[in-house]
């Protein structure tokens, strides 16, 4: 369909949304999250601002640094995808 996103910039936006507000819940900077996955800030906000998908690796070590698991961040993205 025209003017619909694709699936993955849906899951980009789901995903971001997801991590963004489960580490502002948690009271947590950007920078204390990116200095908890040793990056220097850009990919983090990227991927909160759901800019870009991220690796598996990455997204892993983003939910852990924000408290939830990889199983919480699908169920939150399926959800909103569906």
């Amino acid at each position: 369909m025209s003017g619909t996103p694709d699936l993955g910039a849906r899951l980009a936006h789901a995903i971001g949304n997801a991590l963004r507000r489960a580490r502002l819940e948690r009271g947590l900077t950007l920078r204390e999250v990116a200095d908890a996955l040793d990056d220097h800030g850009p990919v983090i906000s990227r991927t909160e601002a759901g800019h870009v998908l991220p690796k598996l690796t990455t997204l892993v070590l983003h939910a852990r640094a924000v408290g939830l698991t990889l199983s919480e961040i699908a169920a939150i993205v399926d959800a909103e995808v569906a």
